[in-house]
């Protein structure tokens, strides 16, 4: 992890990628829900087929990801992740822009009780808590009884989140 003032790059990085994610969701929405007999999608000023705006708004999900992944260089996961939530806010902002979504009182209140819970936990977060892990910390972890057992159960919950999917997708 570096610190000193590169710290604030880090918090413009993962600002950069929750605003570009945000962007990215509400292009693919956009494009999908755009009503037109055609086929094209205004985009910019040009009419492009639906499915290219969409995968525009792919490639803006995948840019604001490297954005946040490059975040986490420069300072710690608590605090990118933290900020990485103003994602809603960025959300509201471009459906409103974009969409003409309306911005009603529950999903600013919502949005509000869900940044005042991330603030808390980064508030309450301890320090001193060991973040870096050799190889051997690992293994050493999943050699104990509470490590193999937690991937057990993650290994055992996801499988079972797969097999109801499958039979959900089925019926």
């Amino acid at each position: 992890m570096i610190n000193g003032g590169l710290f604030f790059v880090g918090i413009l990085f993962s600002l950069s990628g929750a605003c570009m994610l945000a962007l990215s969701m509400v292009m693919q929405r956009y494009a999908l829900s755009y009503p037109s007999e055609n086929n094209k999608v205004p985009f910019f000023g040009v009419e492009l087929p639906r499915m290219l705006v969409w995968f525009f708004g792919l490639v803006a999900y995948g840019i604001g990801c490297a954005l946040y992944v490059i975040s986490l260089l420069f300072a710690p996961l608590i605090l990118m992740g933290s900020i990485f939530t103003t994602l809603l806010i960025w959300n509201m902002i471009f459906a409103r822009w974009f969409l003409k979504e309306p911005l009603t009182a529950p999903k600013i209140a919502c949005s509000t009780i869900i940044l005042a819970g991330v603030c808390l936990i980064v508030v309450a977060t301890p320090t001193g808590i060991p973040v870096d892990f050799s190889p051997t910390d690992v293994v050493a972890l999943l050699s104990r009884p509470a490590g193999a057992t937690y991937v057990a159960v993650l290994f055992t919950l996801v499988l079972s989140s797969v097999v109801a999917i499958i039979i959900y997708e089925r019926t």
